[in-house]
């Protein structure tokens, strides 16, 4: 039976192997955050791929793609090699992984912060990687993987603002990007699309509306149809 792949304008993604399926949080992250091209990046909990290899296409260089599900990793791999870019996909608990190198950008979409998962793979699957990717693991360990201009990316729910807020003064980190995500006029904000830099700088504010042209204009890279 043939696999069945999630199609974008410049790779596919097969999926069926990693528990955590394509979604709007992480192609809204991969779109977002600002890139130069050149710079190294690290995709943090990156699942089959998808951000590592939006990051690729946006010109990023070298992308590697940490991730510690047996099978989101050999789909993540699967798809760096069906496509035109060079990713290196590593498989290895976020809690004991020891970065070789520092990056320019870290990104991370954590899948304990997946409101939608219902199923119990999805849940031991939350269960694994919550023990050892957190708020709070992550941001203390930033400093160690960003080098000295590095910025950290990141989703979370909006009650989740504060516990950032608090890790990232405690490593060090400055937000200089905060978006909220609003999934429909009039709605409350249900998202944050953060930047963590390593350099102080004031922090630009703004929200962004599902659907929107400013919406539109960060995934049309990608997305084969917008509706």
């Amino acid at each position: 039976m043939p696999v069945e792949r999630f199609h974008f304008k410049q790779f596919s993604l097969r999926q069926d192997r990693s528990p955590l399926k394509v979604g709007t949080d992480g192609v809204l992250l991969g779109g977002w955050v600002n890139v130069a091209e050149g710079q190294s990046a690290l995709d943090i909990g990156a699942g089959c791929g998808l951000i590592a290899l939006m990051l690729a296409q946006r010109g990023c260089y070298p992308v590697t793609a940490l991730e510690i599900d047996p099978g989101a990793v050999d789909d993540a791999r699967e798809n760096a090699s069906r496509s035109p870019w060079d990713v290196d996909v590593i498989q290895a608990d976020f809690a004991q992984w020891q970065p070789p190198r520092k990056h320019d950008l870290v990104v991370s979409n954590p899948p304990f912060y997946n409101e939608d998962l219902r199923s119990p793979s999805a849940a031991r699957a939350l269960a694994r990687h919550g023990e050892g990717l957190t708020v709070a693991s992550l941001i203390r360990k930033a400093p160690l993987m960003l080098s000295t201009n590095g910025r950290l990316a990141l989703v979370t729910p909006v009650n989740r603002r504060e516990e950032v807020e608090m890790q990232a003064a405690l490593a060090g980190l400055s937000p200089t990007r905060l978006t909220q995500v609003v999934t429909a006029p009039g709605k409350a904000p249900r998202r944050i699309l953060w930047e963590l830099s390593m350099c102080p700088s004031a922090c630009v504010k703004d929200s962004l509306l599902i659907g929107s042209e400013e919406y539109k204009t960060l995934v049309s890279p990608f997305y084969l149809k917008l509706s």
